[in-house]
């Protein structure tokens, strides 16, 4: 199996955090996404519920896959966090694994989208920060 070829995905399920949308709807939002906006594009796609603590679900991913190659992608916020230590095994998640951060946009956060989806923000005002194709499926799946 080429490395290259494989993206991954973890969608996390914790019993210590509660989220504003189902794991079966982040799922349906997220693969409606990637479907449209994947760059560059996999061979295969594997979208897996994350209800492991990250340095787990990584290893999890090696030792099955013995991929060699694992990137962890994740938000500006949560790079800080990370590197201020407030995951578990982070000192040895920054030095085992190649990680990537997707800098924030414009500094909308997820919680900026939330928050104006809980005061009932007009469609023009939530495609300031998402797409129309993300705006379209939290209608349906609402």
């Amino acid at each position: 199996m080429d490395d290259d070829d494989w993206l991954t995905i973890g969608i996390t399920e914790h019993d210590y955090k509660t989220f504003d949308y189902s794991y079966s709807s982040r799922k349906y939002i997220l693969t409606q996404n990637l479907l449209k906006y994947a760059i560059p594009p996999f061979k295969h796609v594997r979208i897996l519920k994350q209800d492991k603590r990250t340095w787990n679900f990584l290893h999890e991913i090696f030792d099955e896959e013995k991929q060699k190659n694992i990137v962890l992608v994740i938000g500006e916020d949560e790079y800080n966090d990370l590197k201020n230590e407030k995951w578990h095994y982070s000192k040895e998640i920054l030095s085992t694994y190649q990680i990537e951060t997707i800098l924030r946009t414009n500094n909308i956060s997820a919680t900026k989208v939330r928050e104006l989806i809980k005061n009932n923000a007009n469609d023009e005002e939530l495609l300031k920060y998402i797409s129309k194709t993300t705006l379209n499926i939290s209608i349906i799946i609402e």
